[in-house]
């Protein structure tokens, strides 16, 4: 008997990936999650948490559409004019919280398309995520506005992580909103969210009569503890920020199949071909089980280079009687422009220099770099990837009235980049408000800086944190360096910055 070959060829199948998605949300426990699955003239808005909290939508505010496209199966289309009140009830200030949600905003407001808010009940209730007329993505927790960094988009689908840390309360400071989009963390702001006992909104303001939101709601779940740091001991190395994007980013890009596709036989070896595009690389895998999970697939060969308008690829012919092959299209991995640990010494490394600002520093304080273990206390008792790293005196708190700076060499190259991210350890222990850190982009040939800075930290930290942030796109075609700038008035001193293994990371054509 003859062997036969079963081969399909096309991008992950959808039903698949929607799968994955809810999954990942349901195994955190979320209070409530409402996915939008709906068909149009449903009563009810469902609430997937198994929690019971389902919305009644017998008479609908407005004309919201139900049973529209979206990116893990079904979505809601506001049309401005519609909010649903859902029987949520969780007061914000009692606990540490989390918003994730996925929305396409299809217009960017004349004022405020607030995404999720909640009532009163006894308390105030604010806006607790929404999309502002100057194309932020904002919060208005405790009564005044914190942006998530870049502008948005219209018509862009965004994957939005909201949370609130309500434990820096015991430490002496305002808890902290932090924002993640698609991702990557955000600006924030210290803030003391309001109480509030009513029930939660979405598609509007709390009571349901104004800045209702436009466009495409498609998941929208809430967490009564931080995503990125679920335990609460403020070490985020049990994020679950990565897990979350990363299911989404799976259903953002699987769709169905739009490549015009085909394998042929030569000979011994098995001839596919797939419309590609340039810029876009290529996963082929194979399964002698169609239905096993595709993440088990065997990889017959990755990050193939799209080689438009038609990539092809030769294989041997396996000898299996029945096999199956999909191919899975992503953008290229980023290329490591920058990566420096600080472990070599005594002497900082090659290409990094540090300087003062005018009026000249007082010489109390430098950028050093060692082993942080014989420091202030209260500073860090280790590196973050031992036995070195960078520092405010090192072995010594800062001084007075100091205004100094740390460069990277000018050496990044971003001239062929459409976009380029930043990651670093920090630690900080600081003047809270008084003194201050900034990150700086600046040109290569000139010094000018490029952009807003990236980061103004005025406070502490307590342990080590990574920080990841894009950098801006007026460094995109240029030769760059990057600039840690510390600043201290003349009251109060304290263990300081400190910075480790720091990377830039870059995507290009």
């Amino acid at each position: 008997m003859k062997a036969r070959i079963l081969i399909t060829i096309a991008l992950v199948a959808a039903p698949v990936a929607m799968a994955d998605y809810p999954a990942v949300v349901l195994a955190d426990s979320p209070l409530a999650y409402y996915r939008f699955e709906e068909a149009p003239g449903a009563t009810t808005i469902a609430d997937s948490s198994g929690n019971g909290l389902d919305a009644d939508y017998s008479a609908p505010i407005g004309t919201t559409a139900l049973g529209e496209p979206g990116v893990v199966g079904l979505g809601a289309l506001f049309n401005g004019d519609g909010g649903i009140l859902t029987p949520l009830i969780f007061d914000p200030s009692v606990s540490d919280f989390s918003i994730e949600t996925i929305f396409n905003p299809t217009i960017i407001p004349a004022d405020a398309g607030i995404i999720v808010s909640n009532q009163d009940g006894n308390g105030i209730g604010r806006s607790n995520l929404f999309v502002h007329s100057t194309a932020h993505i904002r919060s208005y927790i405790g009564g005044g506005p914190t942006n998530a960094g870049p502008l948005f988009e219209a018509e862009t689908w965004y994957h939005i992580i909201l949370t609130y840390d309500l434990s820096a309360v015991a430490g002496g400071g305002d808890p902290t909103i932090r924002f993640y989009v698609d991702g990557v963390e955000q600006s924030g702001s210290q803030r003391v969210t309001e109480s509030a006992t009513g029930g939660w909104v979405l598609g509007s303001h709390k009571l349901l009569d104004r800045q209702f939101f436009t466009g495409l709601l498609d998941e929208v779940a809430i967490y009564d503890f931080r995503l990125d740091d679920p335990d609460g001991d403020g070490d985020t190395v049990d994020s679950r920020v990565a897990p979350h994007y990363d299911a989404y980013l799976k259903a953002s890009v699987i769709k169905p199949p739009v490549l015009a596709l085909a394998v042929t036989r030569n000979g011994s070896d098995l001839v596919f071909e797939w419309e590609s595009q340039a810029g876009m690389t290529y996963n082929l895998t194979s399964s002698s089980d169609l239905a096993a999970d595709p993440s088990t697939w065997e990889l017959v060969e990755g990050d193939i280079p799209g080689d438009p308008p038609t990539t092809t690829k030769v294989i041997l012919r396996p000898g299996d009687p029945t096999r199956y092959y999909r191919i899975e299209e992503f953008p290229p991995p980023p290329v490591t422009l920058l990566s420096e640990n600080f472990d070599g010494g005594p002497n900082l490394p090659a290409g990094w220099v540090t300087g003062a600002n005018t009026p000249p520093d007082t010489g109390t304080t430098l950028w050093e770099l060692g082993d942080p273990a014989s420091g202030p206390l209260t500073g860090p008792q280790a590196a973050n990837s031992a036995p070195n790293c960078v520092g405010t005196n090192i072995a010594a708190d800062y001084g007075f009235e100091t205004d100094i700076w740390l460069r990277s060499p000018g050496t990044i190259d971003l001239t062929t980049a459409t976009a380029a991210t930043l990651v670093f350890q920090q630690f900080r222990d600081i003047e809270a408000q008084f003194d201050l850190g900034s990150i700086r982009v600046l040109k290569a040939s000139d010094d000018s800086q490029l952009g807003t800075d990236l980061r103004n930290p005025t406070d502490g930290t307590g342990d080590w944190e990574q920080i990841t942030v894009d950098l801006p796109s007026e460094a995109l075609g240029e030769i760059i360096k990057l600039e840690f700038r510390f600043q201290a008035d003349n009251f109060g001193n304290q263990a300081g910055w400190y910075i480790d293994d720091v990377t830039v990371t870059a995507q290009t054509p």
